[in-house]
């Protein structure tokens, strides 16, 4: 009687080791795997969340998440469509409730540019540091920059003003702002 107590002592020891060293295992495996998580990863699960994005010199964005791209997010902010770089983004505040995972988007940067220039949305250009680099409508949007004919909200672009138009690489970007979108 006295060994079997014993030997069941000693399984039930052992079973609670085999569980402890599971469930540490399993820890181990999500350590791993939130330390390779990207910021792309991450921020699927906020997609059609409520967001609010700090941005230089603008502050608060506040708006419903729309896409996650390769190096880019778009957001629906009060009417407009801001399509920010990550490169661009101070912090990203969320809600600590994010029930599902979206999908990324396939679609590049350079796509979303060539969007907005086949729309002809009046856009708002900004570099990563916040610096308004200009405003008006793209007129091409090639591999490494986007050419963009300034001219103010609500007028037409007119072809005798070439001085208003410029030439922007892509990689200066941070965010730009299309002010009427659909």
């Amino acid at each position: 009687m006295r060994w079997e107590k014993l030997f069941e002592d000693l399984e039930t020891q052992f079973e609670a080791q085999l569980a402890e060293d599971a469930r540490q295992e399993v820890a181990e495996g999500l350590r791993v795997e939130k330390a390779r998580q990207t910021l792309t990863e991450r921020l699927l699960w906020a997609v059609g969340q409520q967001v609010v994005l700090e941005l230089p010199t603008v502050g608060d964005c506040r708006g419903r998440l729309l896409t996650v791209g390769d190096g880019y997010l778009s957001l629906d902010c009060v009417g407009k469509l801001y399509v920010v770089t990550f490169a661009a983004l101070r912090f990203i505040r969320t809600s600590s409730r994010m029930l599902r995972r979206g999908e990324a988007s396939r679609v590049s940067l350079n796509a979303v540019l060539r969007a907005a220039l086949r729309d002809r949305s009046h856009v708002q250009l900004h570099a990563c540091d916040g610096t308004h680099l200009g405003s008006g409508r793209l007129i091409q949007v090639g591999a490494d920059f986007v050419e963009l004919h300034a001219h103010p909200l609500g007028e037409f672009p007119r072809s005798d003003r070439p001085d208003h138009q410029y030439l922007l690489p892509t990689a200066n970007l941070g965010w730009v702002v299309a002010t009427d979108w659909d």
